[in-house]
């Protein structure tokens, strides 16, 4: 495989590390941001929810009732 085809996707957003400094960002880029930030939280509860309901219904299947 050539070396393009292991280079990252880049997204058309702005890319960001959590604790960059924000003042390089844009206007449009940081609502852009905020967005996604936005989306991905919902998707991050979301798993949290769904392993939450796996845990407790494994525990429930190794629960003793004595």
């Amino acid at each position: 495989m050539s070396e393009e085809e292991w280079e990252p996707q880049k997204s058309s957003q702005a890319q960001m590390v959590v604790g960059q400094d924000l003042s390089a960002f844009s206007i449009a880029e940081l609502e852009d941001l905020a967005k996604a930030l936005s989306k991905e939280i919902e998707r991050v509860n979301e798993t949290i929810g769904k392993k939450q309901s796996q845990a407790s219904q494994a525990e429930g299947l190794f629960k003793s009732d004595t």
